[in-house]
């Protein structure tokens, strides 16, 4: 289910007063009025050290600021990714790119069987990624294929996200009918959530199970469709785009793998009637 979602914040004020005079602050003055005593239930509620309210000190974003006056909150970011010995080559210019932006990355060669399938070698992204939200704990994950190029600065994905996941999906109609829905896992982006772990994990189990031959792409569809209670949202095609599709491109997308051995249809099929998938 593609949704968002809308975060209260509050921020403080200096003084219980608001801006005194003379000061530069430019907190506005909080509401007084006559004060009554507090009831049992709230003296009982504040005994318990537990127990938190917002004080005199704090307000909700915006409740006496102007516009101008409003401030939002800093998403702090790391660009992640994962790559095995082959794809080194792709990861130098990349990283330059993120250097030239000034953007945290984090990227981890994995050692994979050099035998076996190239869909199967995929499906250990959803692992990897787990692992990058351990290793940034309370950071927006943004993972990226090694192949790509970023050329210009990725904030704006991560200010924009009103989710607890993003990733880009195209969906159209059919010419003889229906709609037909893909996904793309090149540009993914993941808040600091227990949703977006709880996606990541339901991901990881179905790329665990997917049928011989499947990708890391077609586990992601069948995540999609699972009770995690994550959010979704699908993310401008400029930040996951390949050749020829965009004009004002912020991640190009090659394709590293364009010469490597896929699995064709038939051959799934083939498969399953022979029991092999």
């Amino acid at each position: 289910m593609i949704d968002s979602f809308a975060r209260v914040r509050l921020r403080r004020c200096p003084s219980p007063m608001g801006r005194r005079e003379g000061s530069h602050s430019s907190f506005a003055a909080l509401p007084s009025g006559p004060s009554q005593p507090p009831c049992r239930r709230c003296q009982d509620a504040e005994e318990d050290p537990d127990f938190w309210q917002p004080g005199p000190n704090w307000v909700q974003c915006d409740q006496y600021d102007t516009e101008e006056l409003e401030t939002t909150e800093t998403r702090e970011f790391v660009v992640t990714g994962w790559f095995t010995e082959d794809y080194q080559r792709w990861l130098y210019p990349l990283l330059d790119d993120l250097g030239r932006f000034g953007h945290d990355h984090d990227f981890k060669c994995v050692t994979l069987p050099p035998e076996g399938l190239w869909e199967e070698k995929t499906l250990v992204k959803a692992r990897e990624i787990s692992k990058a939200m351990d290793r940034n704990p309370g950071k927006w994950i943004i993972n990226l294929d090694v192949d790509c190029r970023v050329l210009k600065p990725l904030d704006a994905l991560v200010d924009d996200l009103r989710a607890d996941v993003g990733f880009y999906l195209s969906a159209k109609y059919r010419r003889r009918g229906g709609a037909k829905v893909r996904v793309r896992s090149g540009t993914m982006i993941f808040a600091p959530t227990f949703e977006a772990r709880s996606f990541v994990h339901m991901w990881e189990t179905e790329s665990g199970r997917a049928p011989r031959g499947e990708n890391d792409q077609t586990s992601l569809q069948v995540a999609m469709g699972r009770p995690t209670g994550a959010s979704l949202q699908s993310i401008p095609n400029e930040y996951c785009a390949t050749p020829g599709e965009c004009e004002d491109l912020v991640v190009l997308h090659d394709s590293a793998s364009r010469k490597t051995s896929k699995v064709s249809n038939l051959r799934k099929y083939w498969w399953i009637l022979t029991g092999k998938h």
